[in-house]
């Protein structure tokens, strides 16, 4: 059994211990811990390159039209610079993560999605 006394600051601390099995319990959940950090869903969102630059340029039109020009112009080396899905997919592959997903989602962004970790065969 343990007790915490809690500080007026709200820090907590632990004034009785009564188990000496409590570090095995801890251990254990540190394990489950552990497990699960290795499925996290991590979640990539990227800006994707347009076709050419009439069509980079013509997104600065949609999206910044009213913005000081120094905006519109980071915008549209932001999205000159960007990568195409194909070449997201290729990096992926360059380092076996392939497998997850990568998705586009507007007409300038994409997120890259899915399980890793020592199970992400099962995926």
């Amino acid at each position: 059994m343990e007790r915490f006394q809690v500080h007026p600051d709200g820090k907590c601390q632990l004034i009785e211990h009564r188990h000496s099995h409590s570090a095995t319990k801890l251990a254990a959940i540190a394990g489950l811990v552990a497990s699960a950090l290795s499925l996290l869903v991590p979640l990539v969102f990227g800006m994707l390159r347009p076709s050419s630059q009439a069509a980079a340029q013509a997104l600065v039109e949609r999206y910044a039209a009213e913005e000081p020009e120094i905006l519109r112009d980071e915008f549209l080396n932001s999205l000159l610079a960007a990568y195409r899905p194909t070449e997201v997919q290729s990096q992926l592959q360059a380092v076996s993560l392939d497998h997850l997903t990568l998705e586009v989602i507007s007409d300038r962004h994409f997120i890259v999605w899915g399980l890793v970790g020592k199970d992400e065969s099962a995926a």
